[in-house]
């Protein structure tokens, strides 16, 4: 029996193969960060910027913010106490005392306005493209950030690379010092966080703060992030 010269490969076959498979594999890494990239951003949109905008209807419909009053519109000034107000504290004396009475009054539905998937809207699990879940919770302060005393939402716990794409989605920028998002890196006790690592109780460090460049995955995995309100 005679047995035909069989071809094996060329170089140059193989070589395409391996390029072909070679996009394959970045095009499907590709879609992953995309996807993800599209999680982060829903997850703050969802989250960390409807909180924003209920604290800026709840002011333009009331005349005051969340935990002040007609003749106190600061949250919460620092004279007596140095915890901020939490998402759930009983806040103001003058109204009904539950988060849901407190929106109620105002014309808000708290609970359509935030959707969380913890089902609770004073806290939201998040995770970034680099960073593992972490359970990020809103506080709501007056503080002083780079000489400007301003109302703020204080967000705890939040992946580093989430705060990064939040401070882009609402700055255009990525910095950690300019604009409404920042990262308060330094208070006036030299101390490193706004807040204390607790999400339950969070507790204020000081009530001045000066911002800072965000810091990479690599140096912190979480920050405390500033949203000054414009009221």
């Amino acid at each position: 029996m005679k047995i035909g010269n069989r071809k094996g490969f060329s170089l140059i076959e193989i070589g395409i193969v391996m390029v072909v498979i070679g996009l394959i594999i970045a095009a499907v890494m590709k879609g992953k960060d995309v996807i993800k990239g599209a999680e982060v951003k829903e997850s703050t949109q969802n989250y960390m910027s409807k909180w924003i905008n209920a604290m800026d209807v709840y002011y333009d419909k009331l005349g005051y913010n969340y935990a002040g009053s007609a003749s106190l519109r600061a949250i919460k000034e620092f004279t007596t106490s140095s915890a901020p107000v939490r998402c759930t504290d009983e806040l103001n004396v003058t109204t009904p005392n539950s988060l849901d009475e407190l929106f109620t009054s105002a014309g808000m539905n708290i609970n359509q306005l935030i959707k969380t998937n913890t089902n609770d809207v004073c806290t939201q699990t998040m995770s970034g493209e680099f960073t593992q879940d972490a359970i990020v919770g809103a506080n709501f302060a007056y503080i002083t950030v780079d000489g400007q005393a301003k109302n703020a939402i204080i967000y705890t716990h939040v992946p580093v690379d989430v705060a990064k794409t939040f401070d882009k989605m609402v700055d255009s920028v990525i910095d950690g010092t300019r604009g409404r998002v920042t990262f308060a890196n330094e208070n006036s006790n030299g101390e490193a966080s706004v807040l204390s690592a607790n999400t339950e109780k969070a507790v204020l460090t000081a009530t001045t703060f000066t911002s800072a460049a965000w810091p990479t995955v690599e140096q912190e995995k979480v920050v405390d992030v500033v949203v000054t309100l414009e009221h």
